[in-house]
């Protein structure tokens, strides 16, 4: 996870996060929140990012940090045959995607390499944090839509 959290305010200014870390995530907080991406694949494949605070409130790092971790999931056999199933190029896309994280992730490439296939790597170039849409159920349960955006179009 980066060290600086950033997002993108309905502006287009980009602001640091780091303040607000230790804030609550929802108003009034929340013990539990579900995050439901965009992109219907994840949904499909891994249901929602669910963030719990044993005993507490859900705070703004405990979303950054359930977001990453779900994504840096490694994936199943049985997760990249149902992804290849739908379309056999599938698979080149995600080791394509792989290699360019690799290839990029701060530390050692070859460590990266060796933990294998990730869910980030399901998304291709939608790896771009592009904001948290918030929706109060009926039932005063917390849902938020994650936009996810094209890495070429935010660099």
């Amino acid at each position: 996870m980066p060290t600086i959290a950033k997002r993108l305010t309905g502006n287009h200014v980009i602001t640091d996060l780091t303040s607000h870390f230790d804030d609550d995530a929802t108003s009034p907080g929340a013990p539990k929140v579900h995050i439901v991406c965009t992109i219907d694949i994840v949904n499909r494949l891994w249901g929602p990012i669910i963030v719990k605070n044993e005993g507490g409130v859900v705070k703004v790092w405990d979303i950054l940090l359930g977001i990453y971790h779900h994504f840096q999931t490694p994936l199943t056999r049985r997760e990249v045959d149902l992804i290849t199933e739908a379309d056999e190029k599938n698979y080149d896309r995600i080791v394509e995607a792989m290699w360019r994280r690799c290839s990029k992730a701060p530390g050692l490439t070859g460590k990266e390499w060796k933990e294998g296939l990730k869910r980030a790597d399901v998304l291709g170039d939608l790896i771009s944090f592009g904001g948290l849409r918030v929706v109060e159920n009926p039932d005063n349960t917390w849902q938020f839509h994650l936009d996810l955006l094209n890495r070429r179009d935010h660099l």
